[in-house]
């Protein structure tokens, strides 16, 4: 297993059940060896999350589309992330 299979796994095996994550050849159109990607799409919230490992390095995307509430439902995920949140 490489560095960026190592990482992308050790990122998805946090969620139940662990993502499914799989090899790509390129990162944002660029011939990239070795780069590893996995994604989450909740259609309840409509907020997803992209992440990409390469180079040693990993890229994690809170992606949030949609109609209706769906700022609060992303700025609240992302708010617990940091440990910001409060409930109002």
């Amino acid at each position: 297993m490489t560095e960026n299979e190592r990482t992308i796994k050790a990122f998805a095996d946090q969620f139940t059940p662990p993502l499914k994550y799989i090899r790509t050849q390129k990162i944002n159109n660029v011939p990239m060896p070795d780069a590893y990607q996995c994604t989450y799409w909740d259609n309840a919230r409509s907020i997803g999350i992209t992440t990409v490992a390469y180079n040693g390095q990993i890229h994690a995307f809170i992606e949030a589309a949609g109609k209706g509430n769906i700022a609060a439902e992303a700025g609240r995920v992302i708010a617990k992330a940091f440990d910001l949140f409060q409930e109002k």
